[in-house]
């Protein structure tokens, strides 16, 4: 069963609202999201626990980086190195 849509983002400790889409352009000079880092992040930023597998550059580190970037809380980044053969 997929997680729950994400809510319209709002930090926990103000209702300042979040514009990830300009945290990207500015932070990290990106345009556009690759599919579906959006929901990825959307999900980070709203409380849920988030666990990525995903192919080497899919872009896994902006996942972790733009909510940590917007200073949400403590983000944990653990990765594993998956053989090709395993993939």
């Amino acid at each position: 069963m997929p997680p729950p849509r994400p809510l319209p983002l709002r930090r926990s400790k103000s209702s300042e609202v979040i514009d990830i889409d300009f945290t990207l352009s500015r932070q990290f000079n990106k345009t556009s999201f690759r599919k579906p880092q959006r929901e990825i992040i959307e999900a980070a930023l709203n409380q849920y626990d988030v666990y990525v597998q995903a192919a080497t550059s899919f872009g896994k580190s902006l996942c972790f980086q733009l909510p940590a970037v917007v200073d949400i809380g403590s983000m944990y980044k653990d990765t594993a190195n998956v053989n090709s053969r395993d993939e």
